[in-house]
C-alpha cells in the first residue's frame, strides 16, 4: 500500500483512523478536513491506493455528493467510508454513491482494523467485475459509442431496462461516468465480445 488518504474532520477519530492505518498498513497516511481538501489532494497528482473518509463532513461537499465525488476522481481505488450513522439509509446511501465499504464509528478498533484490511484486500483482487451477458453487451455496444437509445434500439429493450443495466455496469466497474467505464472496459479487455 503507497499511499492512503483518510479524509476526516474530527480530530480525535482523525488521529484514531491515522493510528489505526499506521498499525494496520503500516503506512503514513496523508490527512484532509473535508471533501474538498481531499479533493485537493487528489487534483495534485495524488494517487491514493486506499480512501477512508467520513460522510458526515463540512464543507459544500457533504455525504453521499461527497462520497460521490471523491469515488468520481478516484475510480477504482478502494474507498470505504465511516460514519457515526449506523441506520441502513445512511448506508445505502453510501454504497449507492460509490463507496467499497462502509463500516460505523461505533465499531471497535477491531472491526475498523478488519474494515481496512478488506478494503485493502479488494484493491489487490485481480478479478475483473462480474458482468451479466447481457450488461457485457450492453458495456460493448458502449464501447463501440452508441448512446442508451441506440443500444436499446439494436438490443430491442426499452430506454428504462438499457439504463438500469447501464447503472448496474457503472456500478461493477466501480466508475462513476460512461467515459470511464469505457477505459476501464479497453484495460480490462471487456471490450470485445464473448
Amino acid at each position: 500500500m503507497s499511499i492512503v488518504l483518510i479524509i476526516e474532520d474530527h480530530p480525535l477519530f482523525l488521529n484514531a483512523l491515522a493510528h489505526l492505518t499506521r498499525s494496520v498498513l503500516g503506512v503514513e497516511p496523508l490527512l484532509a478536513n473535508s471533501a474538498e481538501a481531499g479533493l485537493q489532494l487528489i487534483g495534485e497528482n495524488l494517487h491514493p491506493g486506499l480512501i477512508i473518509m467520513d460522510m458526515g463532513l463540512p464543507g459544500q461537499l457533504r455525504g453521499k455528493d461527497a462520497v460521490s465525488a471523491v469515488r468520481s476522481a478516484c475510480p477504482g481505488v478502494p474507498l470505504l467510508v465511516v460514519s457515526g450513522s449506523e441506520e441502513v439509509a445512511n448506508m445505502n446511501d453510501a454504497l449507492a454513491a460509490g463507496a467499497d465499504a462502509y463500516a460505523s464509528k461505533t465499531s471497535s478498533t477491531m472491526e475498523l482494523a478488519d474494515a481496512i484490511r478488506q478494503a485493502v484486500a479488494k484493491s489487490a483482487d485481480p478479478t475483473p467485475p462480474r458482468l451479466t451477458d447481457r450488461q457485457h453487451e450492453i458495456l460493448r455496444l458502449l464501447c463501440n459509442g452508441l448512446s442508451n437509445k441506440e443500444i436499446g434500439r439494436h438490443l430491442g429493450l426499452s430506454d428504462a431496462t438499457v439504463k438500469m443495466h447501464m447503472t448496474a455496469v457503472l456500478r461493477s466497474l466501480g466508475v462513476a461516468t460512461r467515459t470511464q467505464a469505457v477505459l476501464m472496459a479497453r484495460d480490462l479487455g471487456l471490450d470485445m465480445p464473448h
